[in-house]
């Protein structure tokens, strides 16, 4: 990777962006404008930025990043940190502990999250409910990981850390309440002892997994066998996808179960409690295919997106491409999600699908672009794509729906000025600046409601300035009206206006740049009377968005 982008990006400041080396390179009016939050893995500090890189907070920590941050809908920070070793765990992403900051940068609350038995690393989910998910290694001891099925001369260490997902609720005093719980050594098959409960023909069992598995990433001794490294819900579903670099795979599991469902086969808006729902990317691991069937190669990073325009459930990942066949090559895939109803369908005695993926980028495989750990991807409203190349250190973003034929047709592109001393000068590019990913938050997000965002200077010492724009992001409503419609009357209004709508949910005004004016959650047995007053005169889009129902219409004032 490194090789690859200190060419093609030199060549490109030479001609563009005179002796700016480092920070924003490029932000066209194309690129989603955002607020994008980067914590570089050797520093301590978690930014938050513009598209033109200006810093509008930041958060200092005593402990290294661990490697993820979020912010909830109260503009708190969410950061997962190095902390005690307690267990002996070893491995990428290690952490153990998580941190919270309010917006003003006070530490307000830490979570220990590492024992002798289990360990949190990599990534978080912050829930609609506030409560977070969380990845931790689970140790099982090497008796139990024998006398469960597993051929003693496939694993020669003291223990095999399969990983848990844990639900928190956080409490006072640097307290929380594990509230959910979803165990991988709950579903385990193997074919080795048929003595045993879990024994079975791996093949036949999609749902489990293999316990004599030895991964095409990770080696047949690493006791992190699965090494999840990515962890996203779907709020509509109820449903968690999770990203397995080890076994080079995606998993779905079913939220809606209790925990006691979760440890079994049954329960769950699924019916088959913490079984695996889907899976993808690598079919050889319950039998139903070969290395020439493999898809994903170390991937990281899973994460839901609904196509609008398609209607479809998909998941996109950044795939690292290590030991792809064909040379060790990177992109960004999504796939569409066979789901139908509740079931992800799948033909008898063969692999889940789909059997071509709906998009990569590059859509041509190249060696160059090649990131051989970290990274991820995150699909914008608009559609864009945004990709963080962590072990490069750059953010890029390109329009999917756009032939990219060179490096110039970036929408955005950032390299990060921060090195292991902390920011780098603006003409001092450190490629040593490496981060886990990256996460673009829409403008109106709710967590930045009556917050200052007035951009404080960009990060990278000494700059000159440059003629970066934030440009305002037009929305493109897309798909059919609702049915059921939304009511304005009088329009044209002078004064005011009253609005009817079908059902509970969310009203949203945007000008004609696209830039959000107000929002309001309504109800539908209300007839909202909408002050104009201190609009000035124009167009305006009024949008509803419902459970079932959504709606597009034009006030004019």
């Amino acid at each position: 990777m490194k090789p690859f982008f200190t060419i093609a990006f030199s060549l490109l400041l030479l001609n563009v962006h005179s002796q700016q080396l480092v920070g924003t390179l490029a932000n066209t009016e194309d690129s989603y404008q955002g607020y994008t939050i980067i914590s570089p893995s050797s520093f301590k500090t978690s930014y938050l930025i513009n598209n033109c890189g200006e810093l509008i907070n930041s958060w200092e920590s005593d402990n290294f990043i661990a490697l993820m941050a979020e912010i909830d809908t109260e503009g708190n920070l969410y950061r997962l940190a190095r902390g005690e070793n307690v267990g002996g765990f070893v491995g990428g992403g290690i952490g153990g502990q998580m941190e919270k900051f309010n917006w003003e940068g006070d530490l307000i609350w830490t979570g220990n999250f590492a024992d002798e038995y289990h360990h949190a690393h990599h990534d978080l989910e912050i829930l609609p409910n506030g409560n977070i998910l969380l990845i931790q290694w689970d140790k099982i001891l090497a008796d139990e990981v024998f006398a469960s099925g597993r051929d003693p001369l496939t694993f020669g260490d003291d223990s095999l850390w399969p990983d848990r997902i844990i639900e928190i609720e956080v409490l006072e005093n640097d307290t929380y309440e594990i509230v959910w719980e979803w165990r991988a050594w709950d579903h385990i098959v193997q074919d080795y002892d048929s003595s045993l409960d879990n024994y079975g023909v791996i093949s036949e069992h999609p749902e489990k997994f293999n316990l004599n598995l030895i991964p095409t990433e990770g080696g047949n001794d690493l006791s992190d066998w699965m090494h999840i490294n990515g962890v996203a819900y779907n709020e509509e579903l109820d449903l968690i996808a999770l990203s397995s670099r080890h076994f080079s795979e995606i998993f779905v599991i079913d939220h809606s179960t209790t925990t006691e469902e979760a440890a079994g086969s049954t329960g769950g808006n699924f019916g088959m409690g913490g079984d695996i729902l889907y899976r993808y990317g690598n079919a050889q691991n319950y039998n139903l295919g070969t290395d020439l069937d493999q898809v994903f190669y170390g991937q990281h990073d899973a994460q839901w997106h609904y196509d609008e325009e398609i209607k479809q459930w998909q998941i996109s990942v950044f795939n690292n491409g290590i030991n792809r066949i064909g040379g060790n090559a990177s992109s960004v895939d999504i796939i569409n999600l066979p789901l139908v109803g509740n079931e992800f369908v799948r033909e008898a005695n063969m692999p889940f699908g789909p059997n071509e993926l709906f998009f990569q980028f590059p859509s041509v495989l190249d060696t160059n672009f090649y990131a051989s750990r970290v990274c991820g991807a995150q699909i914008m409203p608009n559609d864009n794509l945004v990709i963080s190349v962590g072990s490069g250190g750059f953010v890029l973003e390109v329009d999917t729906e756009a032939e990219f034929t060179a490096w110039e047709d970036y929408l955005f592109e950032y390299l990060l000025p921060v090195g292991i001393a902390g920011p780098v000068a603006f003409d001092t590019p450190d490629f040593n600046s490496n981060y886990f990913k990256s996460k673009r938050y829409a403008p109106d997000y709710e967590g930045f409601e009556g917050r200052d965002l007035t951009p404080q200077g960009v990060i990278e010492l000494n700059s000159p300035g440059t003629d970066c724009v934030v440009h305002e992001t037009v929305i493109d409503f897309i798909g059919e009206a609702s049915a059921k419609q939304l009511k304005i009357y009088p329009n044209p209004a002078n004064t005011y206006c009253t609005i009817e709508v079908p059902e509970n949910g969310e009203l949203k005004i945007y000008n004609t740049f696209g830039k959000l004016i107000d929002q309001v959650k309504v109800r539908q047995s209300d007839s909202i009377q909408k002050d104009l007053s201190m609009y000035a005169s124009g167009l305006y889009y009024l949008h509803f968005q419902g459970k079932e129902n959504y709606n597009t219409k034009l006030i004019i004032k």
